[in-house]
């Protein structure tokens, strides 16, 4: 590695199975707050976010979730430090290249402008390299 620079750390993705169980509310909080958190999570892997502010949606206490609300419970969830706000959106991209989404649909769906958007599929070596060849064929045209 050349001097100055650092080692790149990735965060681990999030799973399909990891979202599902995070998606069920616990007790100790409010049942609000829960399904609001479980959304919040769904909604960002699913959509291939990045964790920003979420002034469309309210906790309980009429306060916008912040950042630091929204990572403080994934932490209690995935108490790895591994995982963070940022696995969401690995996780996804991971999970839509599992399940054969075409590479270009992907680099779209997640608003990536260049080909960094293939260091969020994680896993396995193979799958990357057939998106990284089926990137190569041209994207239908659009009608």
């Amino acid at each position: 590695m050349p001097r100055g620079r650092r080692e790149v750390v990735r965060k681990l993705p999030l799973t399909v199975e990891d979202i599902t169980q995070a998606c069920t509310p616990t007790t100790r909080d409010s049942l609000h707050d829960a399904l609001l958190f479980a959304a919040l999570l769904s909604t960002g892997f699913h959509a291939l976010l990045r964790l920003g502010s979420y002034s469309l949606w309210l906790r309980l206490s009429g306060q916008i979730p912040t950042c630091s609300w929204f990572l403080a419970r994934l932490r209690l969830l995935f108490p790895d430090p591994g995982i963070s706000g940022h696995s969401m959106r690995a996780g996804g991209a991971t999970a839509l290249a599992l399940r054969g989404v075409a590479p270009f649909l992907i680099q779209a769906a997640g608003r990536w402008s260049s080909d960094e958007w293939l260091k969020y599929i994680r896993r396995h070596p193979i799958l990357q390299q057939a998106l990284i060849h089926a990137r190569a064929e041209p994207a239908p045209p659009v009608s």
